[in-house]
């Protein structure tokens, strides 16, 4: 059934299949990472309840090891405070490369001020969301380029393939930092009264 549907269309259906294989491999590589957070959220929580009154140094390395982020221990203290402690950490973790805290003031602010602006933020997450859409279409363009190029199979050929997973990876890129920004801009005004 596959030959006769690679017959059918002059073989351009090899390319869904490929990607079908390729999206099956991804799939379970996320599977495997989302299991390895769960394990970590189960170290985390026997970790957690076995501390009555945890210090400074603790509270800081289970907030890293859970959320991905040190956060200040009085920050922490804080927003744990809050009605929503859980998200509250992991969406300030998420964009707390974004934010510094006074030692002594303990005020967070903008680590940079192009992130102090609402506006220049908002701007800032549709550029890189732009970059990811050019970047992917360029990859995707490359990609199509050298599929149609067969005949070829000297080394110089496989090299060309750095050029749409460079273009791919950095596609990726933009688009987590699009995301970290859309973060930063509901959660910092929502959990620190940052605007």
């Amino acid at each position: 059934m596959i030959k006769a549907l690679l017959d059918a269309t002059g073989g351009w259906m090899l390319i869904p299949i490929v990607v079908a294989v390729a999206g099956t491999a991804v799939a379970k590589g996320l599977f495997g990472v989302y299991r390895s957070k769960s394990q970590d959220r189960k170290d985390f929580l026997d970790l957690w309840e076995r501390r009555e009154s945890p210090d400074d140094l603790w509270l800081e390395v289970a907030v890293r090891h859970q959320f991905g982020a040190y956060l200040p221990a009085p920050l922490i203290r804080s927003l744990q405070r809050s009605s929503q402690a859980g998200r509250a950490l992991l969406e300030v973790s998420e964009c707390w490369d974004m934010l510094d805290m006074d030692d002594e003031t303990g005020e967070v602010h903008w680590r940079a001020k192009r992130y102090a602006n609402p506006r220049h933020r908002w701007w800032m997450q549709k550029v890189f969301t732009a970059g990811y859409y050019v970047l992917m279409f360029a990859a995707g363009i490359l990609a199509i380029v050298l599929i149609k190029s067969t005949g070829r199979t000297d080394f110089s050929y496989a090299i060309l393939w750095a050029y749409p997973l460079f273009l791919g990876g950095a596609a990726f890129c933009c688009l987590s930092r699009s995301e970290r920004l859309e973060t930063a801009s509901k959660a910092v005004p929502r959990w620190l009264g940052l605007r």
